[in-house]
C-alpha cells in the first residue's frame, strides 16, 4: 500500500508499523494528504460567484446604536446575533431595568436542546415588547429565531424608539412624544440634545425662532451641521427633520447617542490611594530639594566629568596600511 503512495507522491506521515498498530492520528493525516494530493472530485461546471452580504445605512444604525448600549456579545450581523434573544433582553433592561426575569432566560444552552432553548428565548422577548406596548402583530418568537428581516427590524425599531422618547436632555424643556411629532419640524429639539450632550457647543443666539419654512430649515441645518462637528455620523438631511421623516430623524437621535457613550480623553482621571500618596511624597520631597547655582567658570557636561576631560585619543593613520614590506624577499600587502 505504502508503495503504490509513493508512486503518488504522498508517502508520509506513516510507517507500515503504524498502518498495522492503526495509529489514529498519523493514518488520519496520511489519508488526508492522499484526499488534499488526488481529491478525485469533479471541478464544478459553473464558476460560482460570492455576493457579500451589505448593510443598508438603517441597518447599520440599529447594530452601531446596540453596540453603543455595551451590550455582550458585539453585534455583528443583526439578522444572525440576535437569534438567541440574550442581546434583545440586556436592550430591555437598559430600556426598563428590572422588567427581565433573568431566571426565565437561557444564558447557555445544551447541545441536545439548543433549538428550543433560543426559541423559548425569543417567545419570552416577544412577550416583554407586548408589555412595554409594542406593535407586534404577526411577530413571533420563531420569526426572531429564524432571523425574518423585516419582522426583526420592527422589532428593534420600536426599542430604539422606546430608548429615545426615554431619554430627556437635562435642563431643557423641549420633549417629543414621537419621531412624528410637529416640534420636530423646527429642529431646536435636536439643537438641545447637541447641547446637553456638547454644553456650550450651541450658539443659541443664532437660533431661529422657525416661525416659517425658512427659519425652520436654517435651524435643521444648523442642527446637522453642529452634529457633525461633535463627531456624530450623522447621515440624515435637513429636509429629513423638516419634513419630519421618523426613521431619518430617529438615525439623528441613535448618532448622537452614541456619540454621547464615546468617552472623552478630557474626563477628569480619578487617582487611587497609593498614587495620591506618591503624588505628596514626591511634593515635599521637591519641597525639601536645594537649588544651587553653579559658578560660571565651571563647565560640567552629561557625563559629570565637568571641565577636566581626558584626552581625546588621536585618529588613527590608515595610510600605513596601505605600506608594502619585504620580509624575506617577498612582499606582502596590508
Amino acid at each position: 500500500m505504502l508503495q503504490q503512495a509513493a508512486k503518488l507522491r504522498c508517502r508520509a506521515f506513516v510507517t507500515p508499523a503504524d498502518v498495522v498498530a492503526g495509529v489514529y492520528k498519523l493514518n488520519l493525516a496520511f489519508v488526508a494528504n492522499l484526499f488534499n494530493q488526488h481529491p478525485a472530485l469533479q471541478p464544478p461546471a459553473e464558476h460560482q460567484e460570492y455576493h457579500q452580504l451589505d448593510e443598508t445605512r438603517e441597518e447599520k444604525t440599529y447594530r452601531n446604536w446596540m453596540n453603543s448600549m455595551g451590550v455582550a456579545p458585539h453585534v455583528n450581523w443583526l439578522y444572525s446575533d440576535l437569534t438567541d434573544g440574550l442581546v434583545i433582553f440586556q436592550l430591555y433592561d437598559i430600556i426598563k431595568p428590572g422588567i427581565v426575569d433573568w431566571k426565565k432566560v437561557h444564558r447557555q444552552f445544551s447541545k441536545l436542546r439548543k433549538f428550543m432553548e433560543r426559541l423559548e428565548n425569543c417567545n419570552y422577548a416577544v412577550e416583554l415588547g407586548r408589555r412595554l406596548g409594542f406593535s407586534l402583530v404577526g411577530i413571533a418568537g420563531a420569526d426572531i429565531n429564524e432571523g425574518n428581516a423585516t419582522l426583526t427590524l420592527a422589532l428593534i425599531w420600536q426599542l430604539m424608539r422606546a430608548y429615545t422618547l426615554s431619554c430627556s436632555p437635562p435642563g431643557k424643556s423641549s420633549s417629543i412624544r414621537s419621531f412624528q411629532d410637529e416640534v420636530l419640524a423646527d429642529g431646536k429639539v435636536v439643537i438641545d440634545l447637541i447641547d446637553a450632550i456638547k454644553p456650550g457647543s450651541i450658539n443659541y443666539s443664532i437660533v431661529l425662532p422657525g416661525k416659517d419654512e425658512e427659519e425652520c430649515l436654517a435651524n435643521a441645518k444648523y442642527a446637522i451641521s453642529m452634529a457633525r462637528r461633535c463627531g456624530a455620523r450623522v447621515y440624515a438631511l435637513p429636509e429629513d427633520i423638516t419634513e419630519r421623516k421618523p426613521k431619518m430623524i430617529m438615525t439623528v437621535f441613535a448618532c448622537l447617542m452614541a456619540l454621547d457613550y464615546i468617552p472623552t480623553m478630557d474626563a477628569p482621571v480619578v487617582a487611587n490611594q497609593s498614587d495620591a500618596e506618591l503624588t505628596d511624597f514626591l511634593d515635599d520631597s521637591i519641597e525639601s530639594v536645594e537649588i544651587v547655582d553653579l559658578p560660571e567658570e565651571e563647565d560640567l557636561d552629561d557625563s559629570g566629568l565637568g571641565a577636566e576631560k581626558p584626552p581625546v585619543p588621536p585618529k588613527p593613520d590608515w595610510s600605513l596600511a596601505r605600506a608594502v614590506t619585504t620580509i624575506d624577499g617577498d612582499q606582502d600587502s596590508y
